[in-house]
């Protein structure tokens, strides 16, 4: 097995938070984020801003949130997708929202 060569004080991966609400996921998210300098994305945050700036998925996402439905997972990858190609992840994130149990786990491979 290769030596890691990663820098100790760089996250240099995604992290995904997974569990019921109230499992501290968010609580734990940020302080990882945090301490590596990373970003905390929340799916439900990135889904708020997109619909909040009007956005081709925010206005997809707005009817589904405002008949309290969940927003398809393909909706979610897509801002996931996008969110993560920006310059500030080029060093890890961490990742909270996903819902669970997550049946489609295989889906990532799309990203």
């Amino acid at each position: 097995m290769a030596p890691d060569t990663r820098h100790p004080d760089k996250l240099d991966r995604a992290v995904i938070f997974l569990g019921p609400p109230g499992a501290g996921k968010g609580t734990q998210a940020s302080e990882l984020a945090k301490k590596y300098g990373v970003p905390h994305l929340s799916t439900g945050d990135m889904l708020r801003e997109h619909v909040a700036k009007g956005t081709p998925l925010g206005l997809k996402a707005k009817p589904i949130m405002e008949r309290g439905e969940l927003v398809p997972d393909s909706l979610v990858l897509q801002m996931v997708a996008e969110r993560i190609e920006r310059p500030d992840c080029s060093h890890g994130l961490c990742l909270t929202g996903f819902r669970e149990p997550w049946p489609r786990r295989n889906i990532w491979a799309s990203c």
